[in-house]
């Protein structure tokens, strides 16, 4: 649908659109405010009764949900997203007008074809994603998660605001309320925002993408515990893997509908060369994130054989650690005296700028190792300097803030992407606002180890009679997984020289090495085994090569423009 008003030119290829003798307003998506649903068009209602940046900024403040939503009215226009940029939102100054949109594609088409910022191609590179409003192309901006743009068009030139009203951080508060207190409220506000699920749903299937880990599991046990009458779960994988296992159990338990998509590595060979996938993996990305793949085979599965019925709510366990202390856990084990004197800049560089190396992004780019890494560090810094007071403490309150705002949001969250482009809806109950904000009221005490949380599912487990070994669980993740692999890289990385360095790059190298024909998902599989040894030679994962293909596509299309 494309609205026109004034200078403004919106495009939108979903949502809501009415119109006043002012302007329009646009919205995608859904949210609740003082208890109430709002749909698209009565949430559209609200947003058009705002004329000014500070009603706008309480509306959304207020709202517990999943949108993102435009003002136009005479010479000025607000773009707001949720908490977590679920839905990207993106603008452009195209000479007398502006340009308003939810796909950059149809942006750029306007403007008469793609270019490159060399240094937000790099970072999509390294990252998975681009920080901060920018894009892969310059003239492109993105609204980041938690904030509103006001943008006023005056003598042909626009200027912007950009307003956070949400952010996220772990104060680590001591409490008067005893650990049974906090676990009492907690629940209750669990049940709500399952409660919120189910009022969305409104009698739709609501189908879980159930994993053996925690967070898939407890969205299954809330819903169990609503009485929702129309669940769907469903696990994917190398047949007989862990996951798939524990999955099963968890369904079986709850009396819950399962299916297993079996994944190979022929299946993912056959995936990477299709156009559809080609094309999925252009709309994800929409110009700032690499797109997830992990879902995307079993979701296509499941839609074609009717087990995912249409008109389906997928509600996967996204988000749910975040909140909950494991990155927080993380982040306190990973920082050792020496890393506390780092710089939030270096510590943010070193732990998520790692898919591909700074110096085969920038040649890839044409452009030089150190242009490319200062000008990621310089907009990193940047970013760092508009949180807000509760994350500028240690490091890890910065990490918390910064990767929340981005790397979470425009990067993991965006893992909906599959879920929209198969047609179906969703909703992310463990990035429900309220759930979201108990947690930045727990103690130290009660978030390392996931301590509460853990209590909550042994709660709810023991209620429906399941034990399937919590504490084992998070254990497992905090010593191995990704997070062992970025030990093994740091110490890798920290002894360059002897016998020692090349022990560590080897021991390194043995990891890589199983993970292509050991993987649970076999998605190795995408690339032949020299070309996976190429790419992940001393760091990444699966991402790295997701990237990498996207960066060489997007440059490849912007041939013959300048970089």
């Amino acid at each position: 649908m494309e609205v026109k008003v004034g200078r403004f030119n919106a495009r939108f290829s979903r949502g809501f659109v009415v119109q006043d003798e002012w302007g329009f307003a646009w919205v995608c998506g859904a949210a609740f405010a003082n208890g109430e649903m709002h749909r698209e068009e009565r949430l559209a209602e609200r947003v058009l009764g705002c004329t000014s940046q500070k009603q706008l900024q309480e509306l959304v403040s207020s709202a517990n949900g999943f949108f993102s939503l435009v003002r136009v009215g005479g010479n000025s226009a607000w773009l707001a997203v949720d908490r977590l940029r679920s839905r990207p939102l993106f603008y452009c100054n195209a000479g007398d007008k502006l340009l308003i949109g939810d796909s950059p594609e149809e942006v750029v088409r306007e403007l008469g074809g793609l270019q490159l910022d060399p240094v937000s191609v790099g970072e999509l590179a390294l990252a998975g994603f681009v920080s901060g409003t920018h894009t892969i192309d310059p003239r492109v901006h993105q609204i980041p998660a938690g904030e509103i743009a006001e943008i006023r068009l005056e003598k042909g030139q626009h200027a912007v605001v950009r307003h956070c009203y949400s952010s996220f951080s772990l104060r680590g508060e001591s409490s008067a309320r005893s650990r049974d207190e906090l676990l009492q409220e907690l629940s209750e506000v669990f049940r709500q925002a399952i409660d919120r699920l189910c009022r969305y749903a409104d009698g739709r299937q609501i189908v879980v993408p159930l994993s053996g880990g925690l967070d898939s599991r407890l969205i299954c046990l809330g819903l169990r515990d609503a009485g929702y009458p129309r669940i769907q779960t469903f696990t994917y994988g190398v047949p007989g893997n862990s996951d798939s296992t524990v999955s099963e159990q968890v369904a079986k338990a709850l009396n819950l509908p399962w299916t297993f998509v079996p994944y190979s590595q022929s299946l993912w060979r056959e995936v990477w060369g299709s156009s559809r996938f080609a094309s999925y993996c252009d709309d994800a990305e929409s110009f700032a994130s690499v797109a997830h793949i992990q879902d995307w085979p079993a979701t296509k599965r499941l839609v074609e054989n009717g087990r995912i019925e249409r008109d389906a709510i997928v509600a996967p366990g996204t988000t749910g650690d975040f909140p909950t202390g494991y990155h927080f856990s993380v982040f306190r084990d990973l920082f050792d005296e020496a890393e506390e004197r780092d710089t939030p800049v270096k510590s943010i560089w070193k732990y998520f700028y790692t898919l591909n190396q700074s110096w085969e992004a920038a040649h890839a780019l044409g452009i030089s190792e150190r242009r490319l890494r200062h000008g990621i560090k310089r907009r990193v810094l940047e970013e760092i300097a508009l949180l807000p007071p509760e994350n500028r403490g240690d490091n890890p309150a910065k990490l918390l803030g910064w990767e929340w705002k981005y790397r979470h949001s425009n990067f993991l969250v965006n893992s909906v992407r599959t879920y929209e482009f198969f047609g179906l809806d969703w909703w992310l109950p463990l990035a429900d606002a309220d759930y979201v904000w108990f947690w930045r009221g727990v103690p130290d005490g009660a978030l390392l180890g996931q301590a509460l949380y853990l209590d909550l599912l042994r709660e709810w487990q023991n209620h429906f009679g399941i034990d399937c070994g919590l504490e084992s669980h998070v254990a497992q993740r905090l010593t191995s997984g990704e997070w062992r692999k970025q030990r093994l890289i740091r110490w890798a990385q920290s002894t360059r020289v002897g016998c020692e360095g090349l022990a560590a790059w080897r021991t390194l190298r043995r990891v890589y090495d199983r993970a292509y024909e050991g993987h649970p998902l076999a998605w190795y599989g995408v690339v032949d085994f020299d070309t996976f040894r190429r790419q992940l030679r001393s760091t990444g994962n699966i991402n790295t090569i997701i990237a990498w293909r996207q960066v060489e596509h997007r440059i490849s299309q912007a041939r013959g423009t300048r970089i």
